[in-house]
């Protein structure tokens, strides 16, 4: 199936209900409690439709009784999902992440941290993971127990992924208002490992210089000790982005140019000319004969 019809669950404040009420309806009407699940997607969905009903979040058509029936049957179905991920294991986390839909990624390692599945996952295959299509990083390090039980797999993947410097720099350089997630960070990762991090973001040709400019303006913090070689490294790093940004784009040219002619039909005349220039011709007749400041000022100005 399509797998963008299936039900997803982002907060309590988006409207996407009326989007996947076909659809939610579709799934709670075949659903039976002992229904057994094959599909890793079918077990996501289904914890997404929990998720909009513990948040109190029905398909508009749902009558009271519909409502009471159908959180009954969510509840019961409950333990189904548990029995599904309560068979990860080495043998097959692998195949499991790569059937997961990109919409659901995140659910996966949810899911993995609250069946706790992590713990029968050995640090080779977890190694395995890491490199699979599908799995992204910052949706593992919003767990904090899955943090601390691979912490240092977690931490050498920060290491060798230049990428993963934005998450520190998303965690601990963005004000909090602005921040949209919360990442735990290994034990293992070290002052020395984050300096490094940061560097090799720092020399990386698709560095983004909005990030370089974060460095450059951060301040001392606990979390995040920015060596003050690698803010001069960044100094010079956004001077040359800069540089290279302005060489490369002239911008858009402008400009007014003002004239006084003689014997010109209107008092005052505009157009644009070349190189995006307003023209204004004023007739110097007319400026002669009317000096006065009143009459200057409500007529050509």
């Amino acid at each position: 199936m399509d797998e963008y019809r299936r039900v997803k669950y982002y907060s309590s404040n988006d409207l996407s209900i009326e989007f996947y009420c076909d659809r939610m309806c579709e799934v709670l009407e075949i659903l039976k409690p002992n229904d057994e699940l094959t599909d890793i997607n079918d077990a996501i969905e289904i914890y997404n439709i929990q998720c909009f009903f513990d948040k109190h979040i029905y398909p508009v058509r749902f009558t009271q009784k519909d409502i009471e029936k159908n959180t009954k049957k969510l509840l019961e179905f409950k333990k189904n999902i548990g029995h599904f991920f309560a068979v990860i294991s080495d043998e097959n986390i692998i195949q499991r992440l790569s059937e997961v839909v990109k919409q659901y990624t995140d659910d996966f390692w949810t899911l993995m941290s609250y069946y706790k599945c992590y713990k029968r996952i050995s640090s080779s295959k977890f190694i395995d993971a890491e490199k699979a299509d599908n799995f992204i990083i910052n949706e593992v390090i919003s767990h904090e127990d899955i943090v601390e039980y691979f912490g240092k797999e977690i931490r050498q993947y920060l290491l060798e992924d230049k990428e993963s410097a934005r998450l520190l720099f998303d965690q601990y350089l963005t004000s909090r208002e602005n921040r949209r997630f919360f990442y735990y960070f290994p034990k293992q990762l070290t002052d020395e490992d984050k300096n490094l991090i940061i560097h090799n973001y720092i020399t990386w040709d698709k560095a983004n210089p909005n990030y370089i400019e974060l460095i450059c303006k951060s301040n001392a913090s606990s979390e995040l000790k920015i060596f003050p070689k690698e803010k001069l490294a960044a100094k010079k790093k956004y001077d040359e982005l800069i540089e290279a940004f302005f060489s490369q784009n002239k911008g858009i040219p402008f400009g007014v140019q003002v004239a006084f002619i003689n014997n010109v039909k209107e008092v005052v005349r505009t157009s644009i000319v070349p190189e995006n220039c307003i023209s204004i011709e004023y007739d110097a007749n007319w400026v002669a004969e009317n000096l006065d400041y009143p009459t200057v000022l409500n007529s050509v100005c």
